[in-house]
């Protein structure tokens, strides 16, 4: 099996001497697609199966009965992250959202979702989907801005009790 389109090696043994392997498209055993083993298929883009049988060398009509090997193609799941900030000020937190799969895991340790994160600094959280059948994976990024809280850096005090020689209009 593979993780989306490809190419699918398949492997038969047992046959004895003076036979070979020889691999059919259907259980008739009557349109061959290749001889020996193994046997690399065309690049599939879905799930095909295939019969092998042991073929006499000398008389190709003497077959063995047709062995099942299926070639399957998982699907590979398509990761997203959403976010409900994209920024936050220090000591701030942001809810990340994962889409596209059977299961979830993020780069800070998180499983699940949606999770909670209270990045430090700047963080780029990763999440890691794997798909339900044939534990394909998929990944996507969300960076999380995180910008200092204001600060006063001066306070100055005006004196009271003294009366002002401004006028007033």
């Amino acid at each position: 099996s593979r993780c989306g389109a490809g190419v699918v090696t398949l492997t038969a043994t047992g046959c004895g001497s003076g036979t070979s392997v020889r691999w059919y498209s259907d259980a008739g055993l009557t349109t061959q697609v290749f001889v020996g083993s193994p046997f690399t298929t065309p690049s599939l883009s879905s799930t095909t199966t295939y019969y092998a049988s042991c073929v006499r060398d000398a008389d190709t009509t003497c077959k063995s009965s047709a062995s099942t090997a299926i070639a399957t193609i998982n699907t590979i799941p398509t990761a997203g992250v959403t976010s409900d900030k994209d920024t936050v000020c220090s000591g701030g937190a942001a809810v990340l959202t994962g889409t596209g799969g059977g299961s979830y895991a993020w780069s800070n340790g998180g499983v699940g979702s949606p999770i909670t994160v209270n990045p430090t600094a700047t963080t780029i959280y990763t999440l890691t989907v794997t798909g339900a059948t044939g534990g394909c994976t998929a990944s996507a990024s969300k960076t999380i801005v995180v910008k200092p809280n204001p600060s006063i850096t001066s306070v100055s005090t005006a004196c009271s009790g003294s009366p002002s020689k401004g006028t007033v209009t």
